[in-house]
């Protein structure tokens, strides 16, 4: 088996090929951490949550990214759960 020696060019574009995805790996793992603040409360109060509703819950508190149409439902659940009316 032989080795092979690659040029610098190669090297060059290999490192920045490297380069690209470890900056696409940290910015997905930057926007998987940061939940919205509504989300961090819908977590708190999921004990209050129905039993037959605890994995739609579960849904809306894993979204990367809600649109408002769903960040309006999950502070509808937030205030059905604290008991605050409509």
């Amino acid at each position: 088996m032989s080795y092979r020696f690659y040029t610098s060019r190669e090297f060059a574009r290999l490192r920045a090929i490297k380069e690209r995805e470890e900056q696409r790996r940290l910015k997905a793992i930057v926007v998987q951490r940061m939940p919205s603040p509504l989300q961090t409360e819908l977590c708190s109060l999921l004990h209050l949550v129905p039993d037959d509703r605890q994995m739609m819950a579960r849904m809306w508190m894993r979204l990367k990214n809600p649109s408002p149409k769903q960040m309006a439902a999950m502070l509808r659940w937030v205030n059905r759960a604290k008991g605050i009316p409509a």
